[in-house]
């Protein structure tokens, strides 16, 4: 070790042992620095969660898979946004890192605990897909209790001289020369108003996207009718007829009791052979409005809108084999 890194770590002790031994006297107080820790918890809590539901529905992930997804995005996010200022101070990325877990790690587990937790109790919400208003309510509601959870663990760390404690040691008000300059910095107000625009975006995306009544998924109203299927190896739909009104909303819960993936997926004659098509050309992109994939012993929800004019539609699965061996309801659309 050289003579001058042994003088920077001298310096540096005193500083970093007597973190634990009084707690932070900071501008603005113990109660800002909480919110203002929390605020970073939450940003990248939310930006991670969302993130993995988009990915997760994009790629067809299962329903457990993509929460998993979605909680080590957050985790992911979150440790970023605290690891930012750490860079613009001056420490390097792993430097920065190993202070960011130690400071964040219980507060983030925090937040998603409870998070998912008030998702998971509120009906619907967990099945509710992103273009759904349900979803964005409830999870302004979790991300709320998430924040409420979270600012008391983060106090009482800061309080003791842990937690985002650790970080504050290392911030000053020099701005950097280099490159570092570029690192946004972010203010409590600033990560307030992109939690804000990002759950009201969400919001407003999905309450439009109900407005579609051409035929396809939307966000169904509180009096729409439900209508159960379920799925079998004798590549059957049970009910085999369904009756809808045109213009109808309908949430369909369809329920795969089967050992096999079956698939629930609704158009008229020709939407169907080009579902079968895509089956076949080894490309099972299909449109995601148009039904669900439902794996052995899971129910998938989703909600469907028929097009204003009578007519009579299927719904068909398109594993192979299953089609062609008759997997296919009938769906009257009338008065």
């Amino acid at each position: 070790m050289t003579s001058s890194t042994h003088d920077q770590h001298a310096a540096h002790g005193p500083m970093q042992h007597g973190a634990d031994d009084a707690p932070p006297a900071m501008g603005g107080g113990i109660n800002a620095m909480a919110a203002s820790a929390t605020l970073h918890c939450l940003t990248g809590c939310a930006i991670g969660e969302i993130l993995g539901l988009i990915i997760g529905t994009a790629i067809g992930l299962s329903n457990v898979a993509t929460i998993a997804l979605a909680i080590g995005l957050a985790f992911l996010f979150g440790y970023a946004l605290s690891t930012l200022p750490l860079l613009r101070a001056g420490l390097g990325f792993f430097g920065a890192l190993g202070i960011v877990l130690a400071a964040d790690t219980l507060s983030i587990a925090t937040m998603e605990l409870v998070d998912n937790a008030v998702m998971a109790a509120i009906p619907g919400a967990m099945e509710a897909g992103l273009s759904n208003p349900v979803f964005w309510l409830a999870m302004m509601l979790a991300l709320t209790a998430a924040f409420i959870a979270a600012y008391p663990v983060n106090r009482y760390l800061l309080s003791r001289g842990k937690g985002h404690a650790l970080t504050h040691h290392y911030m000053h008000d020099a701005q950097p020369a280099d490159w570092r300059r570029f690192i946004p910095s972010l203010g409590s107000g600033a990560l307030a108003a992109v939690i804000v625009a990002f759950m009201l975006g969400g919001l407003v995306v999905a309450a439009t996207s109900g407005l579609d009544t051409g035929g396809g998924h939307a966000a169904a109203p509180e009096d729409s009718r439900t209508v159960a299927v379920t799925m079998t190896d004798s590549l059957t739909f049970e009910p085999g007829e369904i009756s809808v009104a045109p213009g109808e909303t309908v949430r369909f819960v369809v329920t795969n009791a089967g050992e096999a993936v079956h698939e629930f997926l609704i158009g008229d004659e020709a939407a169907q052979a080009e579902f079968e098509a895509e089956m076949s050309g080894e490309d099972m992109d299909h449109d995601t409005r148009s039904g669900v994939s439902v794996d052995p012993g899971q129910t998938e929800t989703f909600e469907y809108t028929f097009a204003d004019t009578d007519e009579v539609i299927l719904a068909g699965c398109h594993e192979p084999g299953h089609y062609e061996g008759g997997m296919v309801a009938t769906i009257q659309v009338s008065d």
